[in-house]
């Protein structure tokens, strides 16, 4: 049988500052994996004009290293499940992006670029799905305190991003080196913090890390594997069409896998599977609507927004900055109401906090309407004031949602599948990006852009949307009691 950590729930405290020890130092690592990914995301198009190499070709790279990785994540989740277990898997996704970071010092072409994100590929492949469900091992499947602990994640997650965005530009221009080399020393850094802490990562290690038969054959095959993945994947990276049907291809697979799975395992584990298959269904139809909500600002901030603030003109670039900032500084405020409602026994069930999520997603539509109708200067144009409280609904709702969801498969899903789980979940959100991206490129297409008064076109889009996205949430909201019930059965039976 599959162990956790035992936590008498009696004796749970609500805080930041009351988590197992663990907890925080996955925060930590996330940190510094978010960090080193977002420097080099920031960095990589710069550094390729510098060395003369096509920026085309960087581009199709980047875009089918993303499709890749979510299409594969699914198999790093299986391997620290069922192969190797949760710890090795993870200490082995941090040693390869390590190792992929640093090997950017050799960029001189596109090969030596290509073979570097391939290294970072399989490092993120390994590492995503087992660093989420990590946070799982630290809490019992009923401890209150994992939608609190996820959300906490996030907000590192975040964090991560917020400094590379603040600091990587101060050191490309203090010097180039040093801003390349920032992602394999933040990576280098979660090494140290894993070998110091060793034990701890042990301890709340699965059933297969614990008593693994074979180990060192299963390594030795693992990093065969590996070398074959790392020229498979180069054959693929120049190939992005056909990297987008392998992503299609195995969400087909995983959610077949799923259904398989689930006839497998007893009632209560089946149900738990059906109903986290729902929800993630839900948790996709959000994102989908947030991207469609990004790029129509987007779109509609070319024209009709006014990037100043008290007399001083402002980047565009600032509301897209804004909003993950904004997840960074409401964090503490929404895990206060969390914590406040706990107290008092008042839960936020997941299927509310979805619902919550859809409904503010709707509200900044009408916000958005409202002030394109009644706010507009003599320029046809809106303070981009309006944006900024438009992104901050958005960052809460992300938070009742994307951060949510990892911890919703965590409980759903059975134990022993925990980082698959995971793996679906990220694979679920990667589907919902390239559906809203075709959505979004076939409604821009149909507009006429002749209309004379594009602005009232805007404002009833906006209305509409955001008058629908309402509605399909108060019709989740009558299905809630009856998932409510469901997911408390499903965990309550868990082993």
């Amino acid at each position: 049988m599959d162990t956790e950590i035992a936590i008498d729930p009696k004796t749970i405290k609500l805080s930041f500052w009351h988590m197992p020890r663990l907890f925080y130092l996955i925060l930590f690592i996330e940190f510094c994996e978010r960090f080193a990914y977002y420097g080099f995301q920031s960095l990589v198009i710069t550094y390729a004009i510098k060395k003369n190499i096509n920026v085309a070709n960087i581009g199709i790279s980047l875009a089918s290293f993303n499709m890749l990785l979510y299409a594969f994540i699914v198999i790093g989740g299986i391997v620290g499940d069922k192969v190797l277990g949760l710890r090795r898997t993870y200490i082995f996704g941090i040693l390869f992006l390590f190792i992929g970071y640093s090997s950017l010092f050799f960029f001189q072409s596109l090969l030596t670029f290509n073979f570097g994100i391939i290294l970072i590929l399989i490092g993120s492949i390994l590492f995503k799905a087992n660093a989420t469900h990590y946070i799982s091992r630290c809490f019992e499947s009923n401890d209150s305190r994992l939608d609190l602990a996820y959300t906490y994640f996030y907000m590192f997650m975040n964090m991560g991003c917020c400094l590379s965005i603040i600091l990587i530009p101060i050191l490309y221009k203090i010097d180039s080196n040093i801003a390349v080399f920032s992602s394999s020393a933040m990576m280098l850094l979660a090494i140290l913090l894993y070998l110091i802490f060793k034990k701890e990562f042990v301890y709340t290690d699965n059933y297969i890390g614990k008593n693994s038969k074979n180990l060192y054959l299963l390594m030795l095959i693992t990093i065969g594997l590996v070398v074959a993945l790392v020229y498979f994947f180069g054959l693929l990276l120049t190939k992005l069409y056909f990297c987008q049907y392998i992503l299609y291809l195995f969400s087909a697979l995983t959610i077949l896998t799923c259904l398989f799975i689930s006839i497998k395992f007893d009632k209560h584990e089946s149900k738990g599977i059906y109903l986290a298959l729902n929800l993630i269904l839900i948790a996709v139809i959000f994102w989908i609507i947030f991207l469609q909500i990004l790029l129509t600002i987007a779109l509609f901030s070319l024209h009709y927004v006014r990037f100043n603030l008290f007399g001083y003109n402002v980047s565009n670039d600032i509301v897209h900055y804004f909003g993950v900032f904004s997840i960074v500084f409401l964090t503490p405020f929404l895990a206060s109401v969390y914590i406040y409602l706990q107290k008092r026994r008042n839960f936020l069930s997941i299927p509310l906090k979805f619902n919550i999520g859809l409904m503010l997603l709707g509200l900044s539509l009408i916000i958005l309407s409202w002030a394109t109708k009644y706010a507009l200067d003599v320029n046809s144009q809106i303070s981009v004031l309006w944006l900024f409280l438009v992104e901050a609904l958005l960052a809460i709702a992300l938070l009742l949602v994307l951060a949510i969801g990892p911890s919703m498969v965590s409980q759903l899903f059975p134990k022993r599948i925990g980082a698959f789980a995971q793996g679906v979940w990220f694979l679920a959100i990667a589907i919902g990006i390239l559906v809203s991206n075709k959505i979004f490129t076939f409604i821009y297409v149909a507009i006429d852009v002749s209309i004379s008064n594009i602005i009232n076109m805007y404002s009833n889009l906006f209305f509409k949307s955001g008058l629908v996205v309402i509605i399909f949430s108060l019709f989740l909201l009558f299905f809630s009691k009856i998932l409510v019930k469901k997911i408390q059965e499903v965990i309550i039976h868990r082993i």
